[in-house]
């Protein structure tokens, strides 16, 4: 992933070079980011989702980019090793999605912005809403992952498979969409207002630190 990923400064300089790179040029944000930043991305990617040399070549910086690191070890060098366009096929309509570390001690569910690179560390739930959100941000769907998940040394690991698809979610969920909404809201809000990411608030708050 290191072949892709940039800094801001570099991003910068692609876009000025030509507007259109946008198209490849985005904000990425990991398991990390997540948890240890308010929501936001700190790094960009280039990604050229499943498209042909022949595509990719349009974008001719970004492309040597890649491949000064690369080298083209590999075959198709030019996309990541598992580059799912069905993913963001089915995020393109939306303006966030729910998302959350696969590995961590707070096991934080969060709505980012869908129009960025989202790294393999991070589970993505592209059609949840507020109320899917209040369900599995809930203490009930928390012990449910606990015995149902795993473990990496210290933290938990979170399995699609394991603990979302096998929970048994209400029938109607539509009476808890205002109550998942105004939860994030507030704690996005927390975040901003602290400067801090999930990790140092949930810390604080399992810790009565004020």
């Amino acid at each position: 992933m290191s072949t892709f990923v940039i800094t801001p400064s570099d991003a910068a300089a692609l876009l000025a070079l030509d507007p259109l790179n946008e198209r490849v040029v985005q904000p990425f944000i990991d398991g990390f980011d997540l948890n240890e930043y308010p929501g936001e991305a700190t790094r960009w990617a280039i990604y050229f989702g499943n498209m042909s040399l022949a595509k990719a070549n349009k974008y001719c910086a970004c492309l040597q980019h890649v491949r000064g690191r690369s080298g083209e070890s590999r075959s198709n060098w030019w996309q990541f090793r598992r580059p799912t366009p069905e993913l963001y096929e089915a995020i393109k309509d939306r303006d966030t999605v729910l998302v959350l570390a696969r590995n961590s001690d707070t096991l934080a569910f969060v709505f980012v912005p869908a129009r960025q690179i989202l790294s393999q560390s991070l589970a993505v739930f592209p059609s949840a809403m507020y109320s899917t959100f209040a369900v599995v941000q809930s203490s009930i769907h928390l012990q449910w992952t606990v015995a149902n998940g795993s473990r990496t040394k210290e933290d938990a690991r979170y399995s699609i498979s394991d603990c979302f698809d096998t929970f048994a979610f209400p029938a109607c969920l539509e009476s808890l969409e205002d109550v998942g909404r105004m939860y994030h809201l507030a704690r996005a809000d927390l975040m901003r207002s602290r400067r801090v990411g999930l990790t140092r608030l949930y810390n604080a708050f399992h810790t009565n630190d004020p």
